[in-house]
């Protein structure tokens, strides 16, 4: 059962990791496909698409434990930091000023306002006056990660695993202190109240790369998995039974279940349910997630313009629609793109015979 540290080695690509990141954007165009139908709220797909809310929560997580390994694999080769940035402009920035450009050029009346977006700063706008901004608000979460990924490489490569394990307990304190100070705004958007996601996504890696790997947090993740994974699920399905500080530490709790889903899968990959993860399937709706999140939106819009109804139906062709749109985005512009990343390259430091484990123990 034991997971070997050399695992996770960034070289080494774990396919049931694509088929959860597949349930992240799936979870999302759920989601946003039932929250445009507002009167179709007592539907029962409907409430269960609820969950969906946290298909955001589930990239955070899955994004700061796989760019943390990146990280902590490549600590000390040569440019370490040119080549993570140079590497993550090619991997977003082509998609999303496209995406920027064709929301403007199809809503041109939105551009005056629109320098927030092309900053990476509409989550501030978002949280704390929405009135300063107009665009495409989904593109919240882009920003949420670019800021994080600012500061978290030069951390990385100034700490060992035992003081970045510290930061991220403070990262995660300082969200949750975010969230009951300045729950009046819109926290949900701000960055330095979501960085617990990320943040536990990170710690996630550091652990993954300790002797005994993600095995020794099976047991706690399954029971972690269940017991606050049904609180959550009653607490969306009973809106109406709230308690104050479930919204102060609604984002974490969801941000620990996902992270302990990422322990099982890894450590059951063998499973039925390990396979499906890494199935044909699943695994191109992770390769392609990107753009589906980027375009889903646009889609929905005009499927509403040709008088769409609420149905299981529709949101089939929704999903659908935005794979297709997913599959000629990863063909006709990311694929390409992202082969200029070969001449950017991680020189790996050279082998020692000391245990992996110092990177999070030294």
């Amino acid at each position: 059962m034991q997971a070997p540290a050399e695992q996770f080695k960034a070289k080494t690509h774990l396919p049931v990791l694509d088929g959860v990141r597949g349930i992240a954007i799936l979870l999302v165009i759920c989601v946003h496909f039932c929250q445009s139908f507002p009167k179709e709220s007592d539907h029962v797909l409907w409430k269960l698409a609820l969950w969906g809310q946290t298909g955001v929560d589930l990239f955070f997580v899955l994004s700061g434990f796989l760019i943390t390994g990146i990280l902590l694999d490549a600590k000390g080769s040569e440019n370490y930091i040119r080549n993570f940035y140079v590497r993550r402009v090619l991997r977003i920035f082509p998609l999303y000023y496209l995406t920027l450009i064709g929301a403007y050029f199809f809503h041109p009346t939105t551009f005056s306002q629109s320098s927030w977006y092309w900053f990476y700063l509409q989550d501030f706008a978002l949280a704390f006056d929405p009135k300063l901004q107009k665009g495409p608000e989904f593109l919240w979460s882009l920003a949420v990660e670019e800021h994080f990924y600012l500061v978290w490489p030069f951390l990385v490569l100034q700490f060992d695993g035992t003081k970045l394990l510290k930061i991220i307990a403070g990262a995660i304190a300082g969200a949750l202190l975010c969230r009951l100070a300045l729950g009046q705004f819109e926290m949900y958007y701000f960055t330095l109240a979501r960085m617990d996601s990320i943040a536990i996504g990170a710690a996630l890696a550091i652990w993954a790369r300790s002797p005994k790997g993600l095995a020794r947090l099976v047991p706690w993740a399954k029971r972690v998995f269940v017991l606050i994974g049904c609180a959550l699920v009653i607490q969306l399905l009973l809106p109406r039974i709230q308690v104050p500080v479930v919204h102060v530490v609604r984002n974490t709790m969801v941000a620990i279940v996902y992270a302990c889903g990422i322990v099982l899968a890894i450590e059951y990959k063998q499973t039925a349910a390990g396979k499906l993860l890494a199935s044909a399937g699943m695994r191109s709706v992770g390769k392609y997630s990107y753009a589906m999140y980027m375009f889903h939106p646009f889609i929905l819009d005009w499927m509403h313009a040709r008088g769409i109804s609420f149905s299981g139906g529709a949101l089939l062709v929704f999903t659908l629609l935005s794979y297709v749109g997913g599959f000629i985005s990863w063909h006709l512009l990311e694929k390409p793109i992202l082969e200029l990343k070969r001449y950017f390259a991680y020189a790996r430091p050279q082998p020692v015979e000391a245990p992996l484990s110092k990177t999070a123990s030294a």
